[in-house]
């Protein structure tokens, strides 16, 4: 759940995240923040926020440590959601 710029609330789907894929939950809860922070300056409803912040917390999870240790990790979000690198 989110609230939008207005004041209204906005619901989104979790991302499921198959349990035998699990490594480390540690940088989760910062990706999901991040994405967060990164859809309020590109104007993206909360509802696409919080959906893409799940998609990138969930990602984090099946890694070990809270960052990647390639940055082509984020190349797949980058492209789904049409940011230049």
């Amino acid at each position: 759940m989110g609230v939008d710029a207005d004041g209204g609330v906005e619901h989104a789907r979790a991302t499921p995240l198959d349990r035998s894929r699990l490594v480390d939950s540690v940088g989760a809860g910062d990706a999901m923040a991040a994405v967060l922070v990164l859809g309020a300056l590109r104007g993206w409803t909360a509802a696409r926020a919080l959906v893409r912040g799940g998609e990138l917390a969930a990602a984090v999870c099946t890694i070990r440590g809270a960052i990647p240790a390639d940055g082509a990790f984020y190349e797949p979000f980058r492209r789904r959601w049409g940011i230049a690198a």
